[in-house]
């Protein structure tokens, strides 16, 4: 299979003046809410927008019961070792006496 050179040539364009609008009209202000003229945009229906809150929501209550979990499980440790070093104290005070 032969391979073939491509040229591509660039031809000049007029300048574009690009302008930024921030949309004000929706609740709150965010920082993001930016529209730019020929960027893609995407529109999502309400059920696919919630769908996403509720992923993301989900991974979030997911990584807190796992690390609950795991401060659980340390917290059960510790409280082994002050009980086993609490019952040495107190064979100690009792040998003294």
């Amino acid at each position: 299979m032969e391979e073939k050179a491509m040229e591509v040539k660039a031809e000049s364009t007029e300048k574009t003046k690009w302008e930024f609008k921030k949309s004000v009209t929706e609740y709150g202000d965010n920082e993001n809410n930016y529209f730019i003229p020929h960027e893609l945009t995407v529109t999502i229906t309400l059920r696919e927008y919630r769908s996403l809150l509720t992923q993301a929501a989900d991974a979030k209550v997911s990584k807190y019961n796992s690390d609950w979990c795991e401060e659980r499980a340390k917290n059960k440790e510790l409280q082994e070792k002050i009980d086993v070093l609490t019952k040495m104290i107190t064979k100690g005070g009792e040998n003294d006496g």
